[in-house]
């Protein structure tokens, strides 16, 4: 028996937070809401997919129509019956826990990767107006079943050898999965809008899990944007909405990245950290603790956010720094822009600086590789010719500026003062660059933490 055979002939095992759920509402069948029934289905890929299965092993006849809609589905089949054929279902963990503890690490992950891309295609779906959302939802859990598939085989002694790439078609086909769903997985012979939709919408949700900053990010927005009539940056703000939604909705397991850590933090204030030591010569102990915590952090893996709140604690908290501005790399526009700043009145230039880019300045040159400057009143006038206007318009005479890197690749540059308080001090500049490349690394870290 092939691997395909094995999986057509056995029923697919599911969450067992699901079945704990099904049971709830079959003690009650005959007062379930066919809406609560959906909501278990729409929150598991693998049942979600037994369940496509068990619609398409029904008799047919030729007036018969393929069932997409979870809801018709249970329907056809009677909340009772239907039910009780759910719970008789194997579960997941029964096969992988607790030998197989690190794959059913994965298989949570998957099933994450799963729920986002469901959130997401049906918010996009919205903004297209998609007269059946239930199919973009469906398609969108379903897309992690051949991974799944796969992990959950290496549990099993007795499954086959997984099969190649091509077979994923094979496997839909051998379920008789509807066609719709299948074209919506890039399955099908004709492309579509909704299908370029889904896809860019699977692929933008699995590079978010390495990090906002992907190149590819931009493409699959703009791809979306254009099948909803939208712009890009409607677009992300509707994908980060999502985001933090699901973080504050769900109950995320540990293995699980945050749906929030795949974002940026937005523009605006930084958080208010503890009032900052105002004295010449910053507190040593303070300074170590806080790198220490921003050196664990990136040890550890910590999320984006994380790793930028820390680095700043370190610069206010530690450093005593008043004003700090991270400005981004905008790949698409070929400009710096300041997304996050503290301390920086609202009206400052510094808050709301774009540096082009295109034309040589210091700051092409700091995005070359992770390098500093310390801006005084020697330094500055040397680099004056090389500085653009805005910025000599908008910093302090005293000042630091440090790349920050992901890998081999330019995020931005850190911007810090002490607004006059204090001359600058050796003592500043090589804690501010120790600071700016543990941020780097600890940056890196979590960009290539394993899928």
């Amino acid at each position: 028996m092939n691997w395909l055979d094995y999986w057509r002939q056995h029923a697919l095992p599911v969450l067992q937070s699901s079945k704990d759920a099904l049971q709830v509402l079959h003690k009650r069948h005959e007062s379930a809401r066919l809406t609560d029934i959906e909501a278990v289905i729409l929150d598991d890929p693998m049942l979600c997919a037994q369940v496509l299965r068990m619609a398409s092993q029904r008799r047919k006849t030729a007036l018969s129509s393929e069932l997409v809609a979870v809801e018709h589905i249970v329907m056809m089949m009677g909340v009772g019956p239907f039910l009780e054929r759910c719970l008789k279902l194997p579960s997941i963990e029964q096969y992988m826990l607790p030998a197989h503890a690190p794959l059913y690490g994965k298989v949570q992950q998957l099933i994450g990767r799963a729920r986002l891309r469901k959130q997401l295609i049906l918010d996009f779906g919205r903004a297209r107006n998609d007269a059946y959302p239930e199919e973009i939802a469906s398609a969108a859990l379903i897309s992690v079943i051949p991974d799944l598939l796969q992990l959950i085989g290496q549990a099993l002694p007795e499954t086959p050898p997984a099969w190649a790439g091509e077979s994923y078609a094979q496997l839909l086909d051998y379920w008789q999965i509807p066609a719709v769903l299948r074209d919506l997985q890039g399955q099908g012979s004709l492309p579509s809008i909704r299908a370029a939709m889904q896809t860019a919408t699977h692929q933008l949700s699995t590079l978010l899990e390495k990090g906002w900053w992907q190149d590819g990010i931009g493409q699959q927005l703009e791809i979306i944007a254009a099948a909803a009539n939208l712009l890009p940056e409607q677009i992300w703000q509707r994908a980060s909405q999502q985001l933090l939604q699901l973080a504050r909705t769900k109950s995320v397991p540990a293995s699980v990245t945050d749906p929030a850590a795949l974002l940026p933090m937005q523009p605006g204030d930084w958080p208010t950290p503890a009032p900052p030591r105002n004295t010449a010569t910053p507190v040593q102990n303070v300074l170590s603790e806080r790198m220490q915590a921003l050196h664990l952090a990136g040890k550890q893996g910590a999320p984006t956010n994380q790793i930028m709140t820390l680095a700043m604690r370190a610069l206010v908290e530690g450093l005593a720094m008043r004003r700090i501005a991270f400005a981004l790399v905008q790949p698409a526009e070929q400009v710096l822009r300041t997304r996050y700043a503290h301390g920086i009145e609202p009206a400052d230039a510094l808050r709301n600086m774009v540096i082009h880019l295109e034309q040589p300045s210091l700051f092409s040159q700091l995005l070359q590789k992770p390098q500093s400057i310390w801006l005084n009143a020697q330094t500055r006038g040397r680099f004056a010719t090389h500085l653009p206007a805005e910025f000599l318009s908008a910093s302090n005479c005293d000042s630091l500026l440090m790349s920050i890197f992901v890998g081999d690749k330019p995020l931005g540059l850190i911007y810090a003062d002490l607004h006059g308080t204090t001359p600058l001090s050796e003592h500043h500049y090589s804690h501010f660059k120790q600071i700016c490349m543990l941020t780097s690394r600890a940056l890196t870290t979590y960009s290539q933490r394993p899928s």
